[in-house]
């Protein structure tokens, strides 16, 4: 079976703490039935599957709304396999032929007894005018013939490749040498194949470009069929014409779609829908012209100045002729990429979630490729297929232009990573890295603040403070957002980290989804009683001898600290109130894979809440000099207070455990046989040398006759060994 991305999409809508149904859509051959049939078989006892296209009579099942029990009375009837609850996933396949359907799932979702799939191909087209969408019913994830990572997968190419690819993404480091050319010579194979699952399956095989040539026409015939089938009639000749024009299209210079070749004087208004019908059932990827290269590209995007791509490289080189496939195979240096190269470009950025436009200016030329991240910048980006992929005045006339404020540009082509002056070289493997990623920049905002603090009462005992913040207005206010960050209260950047560790945890377990929450709870709690104890309370009485050496009781006149130590305070704080809106993941990448950062409204709101509620439980047990709460229930769970005070014994066992059993039962008789067994040894073969040496040097007299007593000597003894 071909490895997927979008298995860990299923894993995570599974494990969600609100289920709800699993809308898989996509465009056809893609391998939606197949993935979800896959992971049925794994996660459930049986799947109850119902196709509209085999079994058109299932339609009538949902003529119209019924109430859950009715339409699972009816579906058990249905369908041979038992309906187990809990244990039974119910997959509706090719639900284009039943918009009812989709209407109804909001009945089966509330009885929640079973979980549901939904699949289908032209779903952008066919559920457009669906009467009543089931919103907070349906998860949808849009599925995509396979990217390059995940064709590399297939030829037996491991996590760890792409993990270095990653770093040499993140540092512009060169990638090695070997592994480059292994990785352009697959991405060659790539650019054939494409991601047509049957066609990757067959190449996987038997590895004939011829069988992946007869599937790939084949599927191109299936979606001939379905303009066919599905567009108005008085649209199917214009939709298949646009169509089968994307590939001469894309050969032309400037690459833009020409009306007039559709039918002559065509005008644009006159076929809008029918490139919509194209892009809305995902056989074709679009990119629009702007008028400027600025933020927000869709307002000023040119609805009939686009670009047309197949949804499938290997969709557009299977439509040139053989010779030209087996030439980007072996990688003939003299066959024009270009477009190739274009098309696999915008298939793997679509499939990241970008919206593609491009941008053409008669003075300043034209830049292959505009994309925006989640946060408004924009990001030019150039496709190279020849050795003269540091030629790019559009991009230098762009970058340069003192109203667009564009800091870099991307180049991809056949090139290794490299950067010079404000554009990056990437391999265009490498179009797949444009992702995002969080960090936490409050930690150390945390650990530099309690340094802070420490320097300033010449104690790290929080019975030493209270009421700094009168005496340390900086550091009061850092280490306010540094908690605010840790505890995940938005929009600092604490609250991006928590929430994709909570939503991965939801994904991994219900239940330890729900258990991280509650630590979650527990660490804006505490954080924040450290907070009130520290900043907040009654000053601490303190002796007034720097010679006493009990540290609670140091002499302390509370101040801020030095210009050295504030500045990073307030640096690491501004960080962090806007860290978690950098984007990060364009730049840097964990494993090569496409990741992005999308909230989950459940998991955030209601992890968000529930730090609330702990803040608001710690404000008020400790924000007053008076505790009356935490004193009570010190003497309540008097035994509990005590270990916690002490902080559960663990420094005492630790100490306990390294020094009485380690150090003196294990460490030190190891040392002793160390000093005295194995030196002792040692140092007696040292000795006996020396000894030995200093009884027999005397031999070494100079002394003939002595010789000569010695060797005559040696012989007799020899001699009589012999005759004896």
């Amino acid at each position: 079976m071909l490895r997927r991305k979008i298995e860990t999409q299923l894993e995570a809508w599974r494990s969600a703490p609100k289920r709800t149904a699993l809308l898989v859509t996509g465009a056809r051959q893609i391998g939606k039935t197949y993935i979800i049939r896959h992971f049925a078989q794994q996660h459930y006892d049986h799947i109850a599957e119902l196709n509209f296209i085999e079994n058109p009579d299932l339609v009538a099942l949902f003529d119209r709304p019924r109430d859950a029990k009715n339409l699972l009375m009816r579906l058990e009837l249905a369908v041979n396999t038992p309906l187990v609850p809990g244990k039974t996933l119910i997959f509706f396949d090719e639900v284009q032929r039943c918009k009812e359907m989709v209407t109804a799932i909001k009945f089966l979702v509330d009885d929640g007894r079973f979980d549901y799939a939904l699949s289908g191909s032209l779903l952008g087209v066919e559920l457009e005018d669906i009467r009543s969408v089931p919103v907070g019913y349906l998860t949808e994830l849009d599925m995509y013939p396979l990217d390059f990572q995940e064709f590399c997968w297939s030829q037996h190419i491991g996590n760890d490749v792409f993990d270095m690819l990653a770093e040499c993404f993140a540092k512009h480091q060169e990638v090695d040498e070997f592994i480059h050319q292994r990785l352009m010579e697959l991405y060659s194979k790539y650019l054939v194949i494409g991601g047509m699952p049957a066609a990757v399956d067959s190449f996987v095989a038997n590895g004939s470009v011829a069988d992946v040539r007869t599937i790939q026409e084949n599927i191109k015939r299936e979606y001939r069929r379905d303009i066919s089938q599905y567009a108005r009639k008085e649209d199917r000749l214009h939709i298949r014409a646009i169509y089968d024009l994307v590939p001469s299209e894309l050969n032309n210079p400037n690459k833009r779609f020409t009306f007039a070749k559709i039918e002559k004087n065509m005008r644009f208004q006159s076929v809008a829908s029918d490139f919509d019908w194209l892009v809305n059932a995902d056989v074709a990827v679009a990119a629009y012209n702007v008028d400027e290269p600025c933020t927000p590209l869709e307002m000023s995007k040119e609805r009939n100045l686009f670009k047309l791509f197949y949804n499938d490289v290997g969709l557009l080189t299977g439509s040139f002729l053989k010779k030209t496939a087996l030439d980007v195979l072996d990688g003939n240096p003299d066959i024009n990429y270009g477009s190739i190269y274009e098309n696999a470009v915008a298939q793997e950025l679509r499939a990241h979630g970008f919206d593609l436009y491009y941008y053409n200016s008669k003075k300043l030329g034209e830049l292959d490729f505009l994309i925006q991240d989640r946060n408004d910048h924009v990001l030019p980006i150039e496709v190279k297929s020849g050795k003269s992929y540091k030629r790019h005045r559009a991009m230098d006339n762009v970058l340069a232009h003192p109203e667009y404020h564009l800091n870099t540009g991307y180049v991809l082509g056949p090139c290794n990573v490299s950067v010079e002056g404000n554009v990056t070289y990437l391999p265009v493997y490498m179009a797949g890295m444009f992702h995002l990623f969080t960090h936490a920049m409050f930690k150390a905002l945390l650990f530099l603040g309690a340094g802070s603090i420490i320097h300033a009462v010449h104690s790290n005992e929080m019975s030493a403070m209270g009421g700094l913040r009168k005496y340390m207005p900086i550091t009061h206010w850092t280490f306010l957002i540094a908690c605010l960050a840790i505890a995940g209260i938005p929009p600092f950047s604490g609250f991006f980290s928590k929430d994709e560790i909570l939503a991965a945890c939801f994904q991994y377990s219900s239940v330890m989804g729900w258990v991280m929450t509650v630590i979650a709870a527990m660490t804006a709690f505490y954080m924040f009683r450290l907070y009130y104890g520290i900043f907040w309370g009654s000053k601490p009485s303190r002796a007034s001898s720097h010679s006493d050496k009990n540290l609670e009781a140091a002499p302390c006149h509370p101040h801020e600290s030095p210009l050295a130590m504030t500045f990073p305070l307030m640096f690491l704080a501004a960080v962090t109130c806007g860290a978690g809106f950098i984007p990060f993941g364009h730049f840097i990448s964990s494993n090569g894979e496409s990741y992005s950062i999308h909230l989950d409204p459940s998991v955030a709101i209601t992890s968000v809440v529930i730090a609330i509620i702990s803040i608001a439980i710690a404000t008020w047990m400790y924000k007053n000099a008076k505790q009356p709460v935490a004193d009570s229930l010190a003497k309540q769970f008097k035994g509990l207070h005590k270990a916690a005070y002490n902080r559960f014994y663990i420094d005492d066992i630790y100490q306990f455990i390294t020094h009485k059993i380690i150090f003196r039962c294990i460490s030190t008789p190891i040392a002793w046989f160390d000093r005295h067994v194995v030196d002792g040894f040692f140092n007696f073969i040292a000795w006996g040398t020396h000894a030995t040496s200093d009884e027999i040097r005397g031999l070494q007299s100079g002394r003939v006759q002595q010789y000569a007593y010695v060797f005559l000597l040696g012989a007799l003894i020899l001699i009589l060994i012999l005759i004896l």
